[in-house]
């Protein structure tokens, strides 16, 4: 099952933002990492069956604080085929 995590992150500059995205990319299961946010303190993980707890754990040991913020599947996008009738 794909899953979208957001987590927030008090990261305060470019550096600690780099470290953030290094720690979350190494998790197993992780397939893509994004900034977001207005003040730039979200990560969003995209992955297949990763290990929330330990990835919010392992950026609070190695980063800063963090916290989660939600957790959305990702649905494969459905294609409609239109019946061809000869």
């Amino acid at each position: 099952m794909k899953q979208k995590i957001l987590l927030r992150v008090a990261m305060t500059d470019d550096k600690t933002r780099a470290k953030a995205m290094k720690t979350a990319v190494q998790f197993k299961g992780v397939n893509a990492v994004e900034i977001k946010g207005d003040h730039r303190n979200q990560i969003e993980v995209t992955g297949v069956e990763v290990d929330m707890i330990a990835l919010i754990n392992t950026l609070r040991k190695k980063v800063a604080f963090a916290e989660l913020v939600s957790v959305t599947k990702v649905e494969p996008p459905k294609h409609e085929y239109e019946e061809i009738r000869t």
